[in-house]
């Protein structure tokens, strides 16, 4: 027995599928709507009282949509945005192995730790979905929104149709912005690290960038949160008691060093990412290459170097330097020699850094 054929209701649900508008949804209507249980787009049909007067069922959310799964009744464009259906280290998630969910709205729904394994996904919503040790293996998300997703210990193994297109939301409305949720950077670092891997196989070299420069944001956002001075002092006492060791000034001023050291890690990631993206935007390097141009530009104008006059000459000497047409012999002055060849040193950097951005862009990665 289907199970739509439980209830008592007489109309039929008003959902037709999308690649085929002639075969329509069999299931009786939910009370108030002209669709279904599974189609109706509201929340308020998670209410246990709810479900049980139209299912004429007492089963839990997860439990009802594993018995549909396991029928193989389809959830093609089924409305579960906030569906409670996840598990946890105790309590395994709904099992929704090979369930077809193209253009379902699961937005903010809690699937965590159960399976998507082999489901298609194509088209669906998953923005704010939670995917916390979820089998994802074999399932397909073409066109699916998997925006601020939270991952955690996914495998990417035979998963199809995903791109950095699919992690694509807006902010203020029109501006798109990429990434999955970063809240729990010591697991977005690793989930950025396997796309990375998953790009890289697929020849998606613009795609592994974008995953390889996310994974390096995750990364200084983890050092943020364990550079609090406080937590580093109190992991010190707690190494020192679990190691049985006496707890000392020694122990406080080495915490202190190491606190020091990831303050200086922090430091550089921030000069690598705005000034190169982390090897991965080359535009970076022409930005912050005019910008380092137009300082030396006022430090020659203010000084007067070289002797003509005025700030177009200025700029001009101070592109000279920084490229290899370097005109420093034109300059007598030991002082000012000295910060023309800064330039020219920093602009050879910038002239490494470019062509090792592009490099990175156009080669495959392991």
């Amino acid at each position: 027995m289907k199970l739509e054929e439980t209830t008592h209701h007489q109309d039929k649900c008003s959902y037709h599928s999308l690649l085929e508008p002639q075969r329509g949804c069999t299931r009786p209507v939910l009370k108030g709507f002209d669709k279904c249980f599974w189609h109706a787009p509201c929340a308020t049909k998670y209410d246990p009282g709810i479900m049980e007067q139209y299912f004429n069922d007492s089963r839990t959310l997860k439990e009802l949509i594993e018995l549909e799964v396991s029928r193989g009744g389809s959830l093609e464009g089924a409305f579960l945005k906030g569906a409670d259906i996840g598990g946890n280290w105790f309590n395994k998630g709904a099992n929704l192995e090979g369930a077809d969910l193209r253009w379902a709205n699961l937005s903010e729904a809690g699937l965590s730790y159960g399976s998507l394994r082999n489901a298609n996904l194509s088209f669906a919503n998953l923005e704010s979905a939670y995917l916390s040790d979820v089998d994802i293996r074999g399932a397909i998300f073409t066109e699916a929104n998997l925006f601020n997703v939270k991952f955690r210990n996914n495998d990417f193994s035979g998963v199809k149709g995903l791109s950095k297109e699919s992690f694509r939301g807006w902010e203020w409305g029109f501006f798109p912005i990429y990434h999955i949720l970063e809240d729990y950077p010591e697991y977005s670092k690793w989930i950025y690290r396997s796309l990375v891997s998953y790009f890289a196989r697929n020849a998606a070299l613009d795609d592994a960038s974008w995953a390889a420069y996310r994974e390096r944001i995750a990364h200084r956002q983890l050092l943020l949160k364990e550079l609090s001075l406080t937590r580093v002092i109190i992991h010190s006492i707690v190494r020192s008691y679990v190691r049985r060791e006496v707890f000392s000034r020694r122990r406080v001023f080495s915490a202190l060093i190491h606190w020091l050291g990831g303050i200086k890690e922090l430091i550089l990631s921030y000069i690598y990412c705005y000034t190169f993206g982390y090897g991965e935007k080359p535009l970076r390097v022409i930005l912050s290459s005019m910008v380092v141009i137009f300082a030396y530009a006022l430090i020659y104008y203010w000084f007067s170097i070289p002797s003509e006059k005025g700030f177009a000459n200025a700029l001009y000497f101070s592109i000279a330097s920084f490229t290899p047409l370097n005109s420093s012999g034109l300059i007598y002055d030991i002082r000012s020699r000295y910060i023309v060849a800064s330039e020219s040193i920093t602009g050879t950097i910038f002239i490494g850094l470019f062509l090792f951005a592009l490099a990175r862009r156009a080669v495959g990665r392991g």
